[in-house]
């Protein structure tokens, strides 16, 4: 089957959705939605149809798919209403604001008996995927994960600038948490299975009204003697870091760090690194955030055959994060 997709949501993100759109034998782009449209759209987008209304978009009978990349507080309700019409539906994370309106989602889309996909482009990066096998692998030998440890630091006003709405807690949701925080544990769950928060510390700095740090403990029921650590920070001065290191009870470590597109095994002190992202390419599409986009339509569509109406990683990942902010409510009473 062909997918005809309309992509609400023309942001930053959105090149990334059209790139991955044209390069999917079954996808095809028949329309867009940007609210208030800008210079040169009508060149940019020539010979697709051009909404100003969301609703309108959904409701277009040669669209039956949708990509949302607008900002978290629209995803819900977009969805929703996409699902009631049994469109195909791909969500930018993080999903929502509030952890039930992805549950009533996820509800609509199996009463509905249509597919959501939550657009987790972390856990779909090459590394995370080279990653899942590796641990796999030790798995299967019978080795078991003790430590996982999570860091992710930057500095975030080189990717937004300090007006942007993900600084906006009633639009984004909050802070460095649910934005890159999201994307962390994603790659987690994909990589080693379901994890639990267990303690949760947030920072506020940098001018911002939403949390700028975190740091959160967190376990596995797959794996009961994993003990895990999730370290960010969005006011980083130096390098940017974003890298996960497993260890496991043998003490083989497997370590992928995002910012210089490697993995590391090693074993007994010997470390192989394999190079699976080259930083420096200068083509477009073959960016690490492109790769991830490609990956995460592919991964869609390639749903879209099965029955299963939702995919594997589902609201995991935007649970883990909203239980967080419910314990950090609760210490702070």
């Amino acid at each position: 089957m062909d997918y005809k997709v309309g992509l609400v949501g023309l942001g930053e993100i959105s090149s990334y959705f059209i790139n991955a759109v044209s390069l999917n034998p079954k996808t095809t782009l028949v329309a867009v939605c940007r609210r208030r449209p800008q210079p040169g759209d009508a060149e940019k987008y020539q010979g697709l149809k051009f909404y100003t209304d969301w609703k309108e978009l959904v409701d277009d009978p040669a669209v039956n798919c949708v990509i949302i990349a607008t900002p978290p507080a629209t995803h819900a309700p977009i969805t929703q209403y996409a699902l009631q019409l049994k469109k195909k539906v791909i969500s930018e994370k993080p999903f929502s604001l509030h952890l039930e309106d992805a549950y009533e989602c996820i509800k609509l889309a199996k009463e509905n008996k249509t597919h959501l996909n939550f657009a987790y482009h972390a856990a779909l990066n090459p590394l995370s995927v080279i990653a899942k096998k590796r641990v796999a692998a030790l798995l299967e030998k019978g080795d078991k994960i003790t430590t996982l440890k999570v860091v992710y630091k930057e500095h975030v006003q080189n990717y937004h600038d300090g007006q942007s709405w993900i600084f906006d807690a009633a639009t984004s949701g909050g802070g460095v948490l649910i934005d890159s925080g999201v994307n962390a544990i994603s790659v987690v769950e994909y990589v080693c299975g379901k994890v639990e928060p267990t303690a949760v510390q947030l920072g506020y700095g940098g001018d911002f009204a939403v949390e700028a740090s975190a740091r959160v403990e967190f376990i596995s029921p797959s794996h009961p003697e994993l003990r895990g650590e999730l370290i960010q920070d969005w006011i980083w001065p130096g390098a940017e870091q974003r890298e996960i290191t497993i260890t496991f009870h043998s003490g083989t470590m497997v370590s992928f760090c995002f910012a210089k597109g490697s993995l590391t095994t090693t074993t007994e002190g010997n470390s192989v690194v394999e190079q699976i992202i080259h930083k420096d390419v200068t083509d477009a599409h073959l960016t690490p955030m492109a790769l991830e986009y490609i990956n995460v339509v592919d991964f869609a569509v390639d749903g879209f055959g099965k029955e299963e109406l939702i995919d594997d990683l589902g609201e995991g990942p935007f649970e883990f994060v909203m239980k967080c902010y419910k314990m950090h409510q609760e210490q702070n009473k």
